[in-house]
């Protein structure tokens, strides 16, 4: 990560360089926690440790539920109302996923003792085959020789992984829940690039979100995009020369634990106005945005998002958000101006738990 960032900020932190951010949850703050340790390895007069045994400083973050962990807001009701066909596996393709598996989740729930009536369970179960790989354990018998009729143990561990993340999934897909959980940080995203524009804003902001919430940002922003491995994520691009573009990039990690970063796949109507190198004129990528626009009342939204932001507490924004809440989706459709750069990176995640750091950042 300090490769990529470079010389954009300095080596060790500075507050007018550099702003981070983080959901609420524990393993959602850890990760940023370790990911700025390997950020800002202290040099000079931030190495308090004169022994050298603990080579880290620390690093002050900012705990943003609305934008980052929006479905943990629980004065927002439109969350509970956009979850609850999730939730209930009411989504079409919920139904025809859980009626396709129906014999392998009552074999399932059988061998466990699971009800398996929702596919929450599914999950579950699939993230324990998960955790059996990750540390080279063996499955259960029945999982390793099925008696389920036309399973074996390949066929049935393959269609078991296919419900990991399965509602988290849904909600990136199913746009009631895609705008709400990603409008917040979307809007964020431009302002803070609007700050860096206007000479107000930090070099850097990181972000520390979960699997829905990053995905339903990928996805809003073009990218083709079905599930998120654990640390892959995204990197967007604005320069100003030869001419003010866009560029959106995708990064996962290699078998060996190492990064890659390319092109991304995007949606038709952005792929076809890409340049070779992938760069998009800023006024095809604004039209991208204001598309949206008609069917929002951007106005109130903008007027609400800012009010639910100005606050400095925590407890003030979860005030706020049960009369926000309702428009956050909006945000999407605000418009670009002519920003100098940003890049997002998101690269962080533990386990089967997805935590996603991103970077937004100016290049001259």
């Amino acid at each position: 990560m300090r490769k990529f960032v470079g010389k954009l900020i300095s080596d060790n932190y500075n507050r007018t360089e550099a702003k981070f951010f983080s959901s609420s949850a524990n393993r959602c703050q850890m990760t940023l926690q370790v990911a700025l340790a390997g950020l800002y390895k202290p040099v000079d007069w931030a190495d308090w440790d004169v022994s050298g045994v603990l080579p880290w400083s620390p690093v002050p973050y900012t705990i943003d539920d609305p934008m980052l962990r929006m479905y943990s807001v629980k004065e927002c009701k439109n969350s509970d109302k956009v979850w609850k066909p999730i939730d209930d596996d009411t989504l079409p393709s919920l139904k025809e996923a859980k009626n396709r598996s129906a014999a392998l989740l009552a074999y399932v729930g059988k061998e466990t003792g699971w009800n398996m009536s929702s596919l929450s369970r599914a999950a579950d179960f699939a993230d324990n085959l998960i955790e059996i790989e990750l540390y080279n354990a063996s499955y259960p018998e029945w999982v390793s020789h099925p008696t389920l009729e036309g399973y074996d143990e390949k066929k049935l561990v393959k269609e078991a992984l296919s419900f990991a993340e399965i509602h988290q999934i849904a909600c990136a897909d199913y746009e009631p829940c895609r705008d709400l959980m990603s409008g917040v940080w979307l809007k964020h995203i431009l302002t803070t690039i609007s700050d860096v524009q206007n000479g107000k804003g930090p070099q850097l902001a990181g972000y520390a979100s979960h699997n829905e919430i990053t995905l339903s940002v990928m996805k809003n922003l073009g990218i083709v995009k079905d599930e998120l491995t654990t640390s892959a994520g995204f990197v967007l691009e604005f320069r100003m020369k030869p001419m003010p573009s866009v560029r959106l990039l995708a990064h996962d990690p290699n078998p060996i634990d190492k990064h890659v970063i390319y092109k991304a796949e995007l949606i038709p109507e952005l792929a076809d106005k890409a340049a070779v190198d992938g760069f998009i004129s800023l006024e095809d990528f604004e039209a991208h945005i204001k598309s949206k626009a008609s069917i929002f009342r951007l106005e109130e939204t903008l007027r609400d998002v800012e009010r639910l932001h100005s606050r400095n507490s925590l407890n003030s924004k979860l005030h706020e958000a049960t009369k926000q809440c309702q428009h956050f989706f909006v945000i999407l459709n605000l418009c670009f101006s002519d920003y100098a750069f940003a890049c997002a990176l998101r690269f962080q995640k533990h386990r089967r738990f997805f935590f996603h750091f991103v970077l937004i950042c100016k290049v001259g």
